[in-house]
């Protein structure tokens, strides 16, 4: 299992798939790990000051990450075993100071853009999100039917990662054709979500949708590590 925490640290952003009836809670929250990814740093349009004060933070969870995995590798019968509460909790937060750290270099403007690109990388399934929906002021026969849809391209989706990750021991050799796999997978799943939501909303909801969006990202550089993106994956057009 420890094999598998490491493994996969990259695709953490691709292999979301929520289990039948799961909310999205992405009213409140800042997407703080996506200011890690290139494509976003360019959006933002980071100074080199941001972007150094970030590579600093980034590596100190890391290294946070790191010293947790070591913890739960050791062990006196040579087998991983879960970490302490203790050690749960102040793992947990230190990461949390280092986000609020790491919002603290962005503008307000660049953080209001960072929830866009956020609400974007999960598509229409932060509609899940309470807050959300009564912002959109949507029914109940809406909410349910986003839910079923949601429910079903899920599942399509679990059933692709599971084929690709299997126990979880993803091997070097693959990792990366993997990786780019589960996120067309993804990518696709959010189109589909999104032509699903058009004959579900209506007009005006879909207006105040797409203004809470913001400008179109391109989504899939962050469902992929960005060095493969250029070769192995063409952009998905979304609506």
């Amino acid at each position: 299992m420890v094999r598998f925490t490491i493994m996969l640290s990259a695709l953490s952003t691709v292999v979301l798939a929520l289990a039948p009836g799961q909310t999205v809670d992405v009213s409140s929250k800042y997407p703080v790990y996506l200011v890690h990814y290139p494509s976003v740093q360019k959006d933002l349009e980071l100074s080199r000051a941001a972007l150094e004060k970030l590579a600093a933070l980034e590596k100190h969870q890391r290294q946070i990450q790191m010293n947790m995995i070591t913890e739960v590798a050791t062990s006196p019968n040579g087998r991983p075993q879960p970490l302490t509460p203790r050690a749960r909790t102040q793992a947990g937060a230190e990461m949390l100071k280092l986000n609020a750290e790491m919002l603290a270099v962005l503008s307000p403007a660049q953080k209001a853009r960072l929830k866009e690109i956020g609400l974007q990388s999960v598509g229409v399934d932060a509609l899940r999100s309470p807050v959300i929906a009564a912002l959109l002021n949507l029914n109940e026969s809406q909410r349910t039917r986003l839910i079923a849809s949601g429910d079903s391209h899920h599942q399509a989706y679990r059933k692709e990662m599971i084929s690709l990750v299997g126990d979880g021991h993803i091997g070097a050799k693959n990792m990366n054709e993997n990786a780019q796999k589960l996120a067309v997978a993804r990518r696709d799943m959010i189109v589909q979500l999104d032509a699903d939501a058009a004959k579900i909303l209506t007009a005006k909801q879909e207006k105040m949708w797409k203004a809470m969006e913001g400008r179109t990202f391109p989504i899939e550089t962050i469902f992929v590590p960005e060095p493969a993106l250029a070769v192995n994956v063409r952009p998905g057009k979304r609506r």
